[in-house]
């Protein structure tokens, strides 16, 4: 009975003690929370601003200077003098005029019966860089034989004149990848302007003709492939198989690109990706 009787003023002296202390009410709690959380968030602000400017979204970003692109185009066209051909399709009549002497008319006229030109690119420039895409400065031409036959007078001829073409333009490439990281710079759909010189002499007729060919860029120019810019393998360190003083040693682990994204930033080429190591 006596720890009973000693037990009831220890409790009354606690309780007392509660009601002293001053405690806010759940709506202030509440306001304060709210102003505390957005004073947090302000003092927070420029610390997100850094962490999304310099965290990396993907594993590997490569910047390329456009004159590295310009270096493997001038590779590529100084590789061969038969970058691509041009075939002449027959195409009757090309020229055709009528005269008349003594009240006697005919016709003269001269035909392309058949053809092939190859075409040398002899230049190839970036000359700018705008979003997703590219200007390249072209510079081909070539020279082969043409068939052509027709009439002078009414009389038949045919001859084999020689023939040029060249083609200096100034034309859009959009950049694009692969799923392995090769750079594609695709030729834009437009048109382009192929000049044609060539002169005849058929039975006595001198014949010049010039002629400016509009042609489908996509289908004289196929896309340029670039050389991937990450693959095969590399080094990194991994416990050593064996013993020895050296606790670790060097493997070999094979990487591979994915989901390579191109796009155009400050007058450069850059590249993203991800890397998984096989």
């Amino acid at each position: 009975m006596q720890s009973a009787v000693t037990v009831v003023p220890a409790v009354v002296l606690l309780l007392a003690a509660c009601s002293s202390i001053d405690l806010p009410t759940v709506e202030e709690s509440t306001a304060r929370i709210q102003r505390l959380n957005a004073d947090l968030a302000t003092a927070e602000r420029p610390l997100r601003v850094f962490e999304e400017r310099y965290t990396q979204q993907r594993d590997m970003r490569t910047a390329i200077d456009p004159r590295m692109i310009n270096r493997v185009l001038g590779a590529l066209a100084g590789q061969r003098s038969d970058d691509m051909r041009i075939g002449f399709p027959a195409t009757r009549p090309l020229l055709e005029e009528k005269k008349s002497i003594l009240g006697i008319t005919y016709s003269n006229r001269l035909d392309i019966d058949s053809g092939l030109v190859t075409l040398n690119l002899r230049q190839a420039v970036i000359t700018g860089l705008r979003k997703g895409a590219l200007r390249v400065f072209l510079d081909l031409d070539g020279e082969g034989r043409i068939a052509v036959s027709g009439k002078y007078t009414g009389i038949p001829g045919s001859a084999s004149p020689r023939i040029e073409l060249s083609l200096r333009d100034t034309v859009t490439f959009s950049l694009k990848t692969d799923a392995h990281g090769e750079l594609l710079l695709t030729p834009a759909t437009r048109n382009v302007a192929l000049s044609a010189t060539f002169h005849v002499n058929l039975l006595g007729w001198e014949i010049p003709w010039n002629e400016r060919i509009p042609l489908k860029l996509d289908e004289i120019i196929p896309a340029v492939r670039m050389p991937g810019m990450l693959h095969g393998n590399i080094k990194l360190p991994a416990p050593a198989r064996e013993y020895r003083t050296g606790r670790y040693e060097f493997v070999t682990i094979p990487v591979e690109v994915r989901k390579p994204v191109a796009a155009i930033e400050e007058g450069k080429i850059v590249l993203d990706a991800d890397i998984e190591y096989r």
